[in-house]
């Protein structure tokens, strides 16, 4: 996957299109695809083109970083926290919290389970948060099982 524009790359977009560059050889000269040149001028092309608003408005598209569900939700934290020490799965606890009103994602509550960094709301020091049955399955394997399991059955 290619790397988005950066601030330097903009400026030298900026000062080559001013010139009358033609966008096939800026593209050329920055060794990106021409498409990607035409793409960052259609979405930032309002009278004209400037880089500084070009990095603003791409920053502000920028997907991440988002704040982890269970991070930005302090309650819904508490209560999948709850669960998980009752050694509840975090599908089970999905399908709870989905019937009073809230929503997450099974995969969501493995994620912050298994997060290195610990920013998605446990720590590491929680200590095999998702341990279940199965032992404490990677959430790596819990996506590779329900793949399978849906290729076999269908959506």
């Amino acid at each position: 996957m290619a790397q988005r524009l950066s601030l330097d790359e903009r400026e030298r977009v900026e000062v080559m299109i001013t010139a009358g560059v033609s966008v096939a050889e800026a593209a050329r000269r920055l060794e990106r695809d021409p498409s990607t040149i035409h793409r960052e001028l259609a979405l930032n092309r309002g009278g004209g083109y400037d880089a500084e608003a070009a990095q603003a408005a791409a920053a502000g598209r920028a997907r991440r970083p988002k704040t982890p569900k269970l991070a930005a939700d302090a309650a819904l934290a508490a209560t999948v926290g709850a669960l998980l020490a009752h050694r509840m799965s975090p599908h089970a606890i999905s399908a709870l919290v989905a019937g009073e009103g809230a929503s997450i994602a099974a995969e969501t509550i493995y994620r912050a389970c298994y997060d290195p960094t610990g920013r998605r709301a446990f720590p590491r020091a929680a200590g095999g948060c998702c341990q279940g049955a199965a032992g404490g399955a990677s959430p790596e394997a819990a996506t590779r099982e329900s793949r399978v399991r849906w290729a076999i059955s269908g959506p």
